[in-house]
Formats: structure tokens, C-alpha cells, sequence
């Protein structure tokens, strides 16, 4: 009697070895399946989720700015990524995210520039390069180019080989997002005509990421000082200004006016029309330079580099806060005198107890402490307001405060000092500077093909490989 060969493939099925193989397999497919499901599903959650920040300095960590902007947002904001497949900037690829995932109103939209050639063209009139951004809203636009996200400072390069290198991406697209979306642009005048300093590059530019727009601005050529002006800047003069000047700064600040002034260790006390701008919130400059006699206040072996104790203000606190310290050389020192009743005087930067006071200025023929110098602590920068007409004075005794080297040297906290200034005096403390993220740790960054890949080897060769295995074992061990 021939038996039918499907009743011994069945009969075979019913055995406890086979049993057990169909068992294995069937659990082997199960946990490939819940992978596969639990990977397409951690796919889905924000990158906040899913990515841990380990770089020393927080590369990809959104500031409280960005956090608190982006969530704000009331209107829809659109980032442009002029960028081709297979070319996007790694640390774009991470940051961008970040900002999507906080807001519905703000998306992120790839334009390949080879298949839409002129779309660039309708934002700005610089060739566009690969990674440029480009923000919209619906009542303006801003142009981030590429070459501005990464700083450069060669300062030290050929003493010690080393460069400094700082990633710019979340300030230069928050300062847009904000551009944008904001109604009302405040303007800061230059003023000229005394042999002011020139703000360095970094400090300039800088302003351009609080929004700010730039004029200069001589007294002398105007019968009052501009209605749109928010704030003045008085850099470094080298002489006293005229009765003139005196009286439209006078008329600007009796009208809820601002003033940024840097001046050095050299500045005359007895100038006296300038002098009449700062007694108006009983500030007062006194001649000299100071000497900071704690060792752990100021740079090794420069006493006059110093580096003050930062008050509690709005100016200072996310300096503190962060850690940060500013430098500030040559300086000279403030003093108080009959403060009106209406105006308020904080300190932002001070010296130590320890420090001294040569009122021979820069020009001292020796360093040490004399029986003549003045004895610390000393006001080296404070900031003023009039509660009455909103009038605001920052005074720093430091003129080389905005230098670029010395900037340098305290990682850019000095240009945070600036910005914060500006910002709290424009009214705008929401836009308190965004420090740049410094680049001395590198993440890892996986390119889109290789991710692809990662994935592919993850979720199906090495199941597949295991699945196979699994097989042949079960299938060797039935025939024994």
C-alpha cells in the first residue's frame, strides 16, 4: 500500500522536535517584528527625545531664547535649506530639528538648487552656496549665508598653531526667525566727530544679531537727535564734546533717551560737557588706572587686565549664570555723586578690595601699589536708569571692552556684554546675545547614506542572518 507523501510531510510536523523548531521560529519573527515596530516608532519622536546632547559645550542644546521664541511663534515661518542630497552641513542636520519639533508654525524645506536655480535669487542678490538658509514669514525675509554660521579667530595662529573656531547656527537662526516675525526694528547711532574708535568686526556684526539697525551720527550736522533713535554709542572719545552736543544729548535723554558709553583709563575728569551728560544719573569718571592687587582677578602677570566681579542685572546674569567672566584692561574707574532721587544705579563690573587706583593712568612708571594710589573696590561699569523719563546710561571705563583681541581672550564674553547692554537698553531683553557654541569637541555625525545603511544592517541583514542560523540548526538537529 503506497503511503501519501503529503501524509508523512504532516506526520512529520506533528513531532515534538519539529514542534519546537516551529516554536523558535515563530519567536524569532516576533521579536524581529516588535524591533522593526519599535524603531519605526522612535523614528517618529522628537529629536529631544531621541538624541542626548553629550558635546562639551551643548552644540545642539537650544538656548531659553530659541526655546521661548520658536514656541511663541504666532505666524507661520519657513526655513529654506538651499542644500542637494547628500551635501547637508552635519550640524544642520542636527540643529534644525530642534527647532521644527517646538513649533507647528515653523517647517524646514530642502530647495535643491540645481532643479530650482532661481529661487534664491528672489531673496538676495549674493550668489547662494550650498547650506545658505533662508527664512520667510509673511512680511519679510532674511538671507543666512552659509560662510556666516562658523567663526573664525586666527589671533593666536602663528604663536601657537591653533585656531579658534565657534559654530554661530542658533544665534544667526534665531536672530532671523526673530527678524521676521517682529514689527518693530530698533536703531542705534554711532557717534562721531571726538576721534571715537571704530567698533571692531565681531562687535558690528554682532549688533546684527539683535536686529539692530546701524547709522553714524555727528552731532554737529543735526538740530536734534533722531526720533528713531533707541540708543547712542559713544566710543572711546578723545576729547570732550561742545556745549552743542552737550544740550541734544541733554534733549535726547530728558526724552526717555539712551547712551552706551566706553571710555579709558585716560579719560579727563574734568571734561566738563561730558562730564554734564553722566552727572545727569550721578555718575562721575575717576582719572586713573586701576591695578587689581588679587592675583585671581585679573590675567597672570597683568594686573591691569582684569577680570571684575559681575553684578546681578539683566546685563550680567546670563554671563554669570553660564560660567563666563569678562576681561577688561587698561580700565579706569566710576564714582557716584548726588544721584536724583528718580534714577537708579547698579553696578555690572567691579574690582576686588585688593585693587588700587594710579591716577597717573597708563603712563605710571611702575605697577606695584605706591602710598600715594587709592584703595579698592571701584565701580568699573554701571548701568542707570531714570524712573521718571526712562532715560538709561552703561558706562564702562574700559574703552578696549569691544576689542577684538581681547575678546578673543575671554571667549566672546565681552561681545555678550555689548550685545546684553544694547539689548536691555533697546528694550528687548528677549534677545539677550546667544553665545556661539564653542568647536573643541566633535560629535558624531553620520551622513543620510550611511544612516541608511546603519539601518538596513540593523533591522534587516543581521535578523535575517540570525533567522537563517536559527533555521539550519533546527533543521540539522530534526535529522539526527
Amino acid at each position: 500500500m503506497r503511503l501519501n507523501p503529503f501524509h508523512s510531510i504532516l506526520t512529520s510536523f506533528r513531532t515534538k522536535r519539529t514542534r519546537a523548531g516551529a516554536y523558535t521560529v515563530f519567536a524569532t519573527a516576533m521579536v524581529i517584528a516588535i524591533a522593526v515596530l519599535l524603531n519605526l516608532a522612535a523614528g517618529k519622536l522628537p529629536a529631544g527625545i531621541t538624541q542626548k546632547d553629550i558635546s562639551t559645550h551643548k552644540m545642539f542644546t537650544l538656548s531659553e531664547q530659541s526655546i521661548a521664541l520658536t514656541e511663541g511663534l504666532l505666524e507661520p515661518v519657513t526655513l529654506y535649506w538651499i542644500v542637494t542630497d547628500g551635501n547637508e552641513d552635519g550640524y544642520l542636520t542636527q540643529l534644525l530639528p530642534m527647532y521644527t519639533e517646538r513649533s507647528s508654525n515653523l517647517t524646514v524645506e530642502k530647495i535643491d538648487p540645481i532643479v530650482q536655480p532661481g529661487f534664491a535669487g528672489a531673496y538676495t542678490d549674493q550668489t547662494p552656496a550650498l547650506n545658505d538658509i533662508i527664512v520667510v514669514s509673511e512680511t519679510r525675509s532674511c538671507y543666512i549665508p552659509y560662510s556666516s554660521l562658523y567663526l573664525y579667530n586666527y589671533n593666536n595662529y602663528y604663536a601657537t598653531g591653533s585656531y579658534d573656531a565657534r559654530f554661530a547656527g542658533e544665534s544667526e537662526i534665531t536672530r532671523a526667525i526673530d527678524f521676521v516675525t517682529t514689527d518693530n526694528l530698533s536703531k542705534v547711532y554711532l557717534l562721531t566727530g571726538h576721534g571715537e574708535a571704530e567698533l571692531s568686526a565681531s562687535f558690528s556684526s554682532g549688533m546684527r544679531t539683535l536686529n539692530l539697525e546701524t547709522e553714524v551720527l555727528n552731532l554737529l550736522t543735526v538740530p536734534a537727535v533722531p526720533e528713531d533713535a533707541d540708543c547712542l554709542i559713544l566710543h572711546n572719545p578723545q576729547s570732550d564734546l561742545s556745549e552743542t552736543e552737550r544740550d541734544l544729548l541733554l534733549a535726547y535723554l530728558e526724552a526717555g533717551g539712551s547712551l552706551l558709553l566706553f571710555t579709558d583709563c585716560e579719560t579727563d575728569s574734568q571734561w566738563p560737557n561730558l562730564s554734564a551728560v553722566t552727572q545727569r544719573f550721578g555718575l562721575l569718571a575717576q582719572t586713573g588706572i586701576v591695578i587689581e592687587g588679587d592675583g585671581g582677578m585679573s590675567l597672570a602677570n597683568y594686573p591691569y587686565y582684569l577680570l571684575p566681579i559681575l553684578g546681578s542685572h539683566e546685563i550680567t546674569r546670563p554671563i554669570a549664570d553660564a560660567g563666563y567672566t569678562v576681561v577688561l584692561p587698561f580700565s579706569g574707574a566710576l564714582t557716584t555723586k548726588d544721584i536724583p532721587e528718580s534714577v537708579t544705579v547698579e553696578a555690572l563690573l567691579e574690582s576686588s578690595g585688593s585693587a588700587y587706583l594710579k591716577a597717573s593712568g597708563a603712563s605710571a612708571d611702575v605697577i606695584q601699589r605706591e602710598a600715594r594710589d587709592l584703595d579698592g573696590p571701584f565701580l568699573l561699569a554701571a548701568a542707570a536708569r531714570d524712573g521718571s523719563t526712562s532715560a538709561q546710561l552703561v558706562w564702562c571705563a574700559s574703552a578696549m571692552l569691544p576689542d577684538e583681541e581681547v575678546n578673543a581672550i575671554s571667549s566672546g564674553t565681552n561681545e555678550d556684554f555689548f550685545l546684553n547692554a544694547l539689548a536691555w537698553m533697546c528694550g528687548n531683553e528677549s534677545a539677550v546675545s546667544i553665545h556661539p557654541k564653542q568647536m573643541d569637541s566633535q560629535l558624531l555625525v553620520v551622513s543620510s547614506k550611511v544612516a541608511a545603511i546603519l539601518t538596513m544592517m540593523i533591522c534587516f541583514v543581521i535578523p535575517i542572518v540570525f533567522l537563517t542560523i536559527g533555521i539550519i540548526v533546527t533543521v540539522k538537529r530534526r535529522h539526527r
